[in-house]
């Protein structure tokens, strides 16, 4: 990024760029989380899934991440890049329920 460094240090610009506003990412992500955590609301047979909102916010700091180990997850504000989906998929292979084993 271009930005003068008399305005923004590389620590405030890490950090704005780091995450996503909490609440933006819960309301973009509420019709699908409600389906997700419900299925029985919409005559779907039960069902295995993952959250990406689980795995991607800290429900009790309330922080959506961006990126994760130096690597950006998306390229927009809805749609996981192939980086965000592997590490996705990852951490769903390590859960306790994990429908695949």
């Amino acid at each position: 990024l271009n930005v003068p460094r008399y305005l923004f240090t590389n620590a405030m610009i890490a950090e704005r760029c780091s995450f996503d506003p909490y609440e933006e990412v819960v309301a973009r992500s509420a019709f699908v989380d409600s389906i997700l955590r419900n299925p029985e609301t919409m005559d779907l047979p039960p069902f295995h899934s993952l959250i990406p909102i689980d795995v991607f916010c800290d429900h009790d700091e309330q922080f959506c991440h961006k990126i994760i180990h130096g690597k950006a997850i998306s390229n927009d504000t809805n749609h996981l890049n192939r980086w965000g989906i592997l590490h996705l998929a990852k951490q769903w292979e390590l859960m306790e329920n994990f429908p695949l084993d």
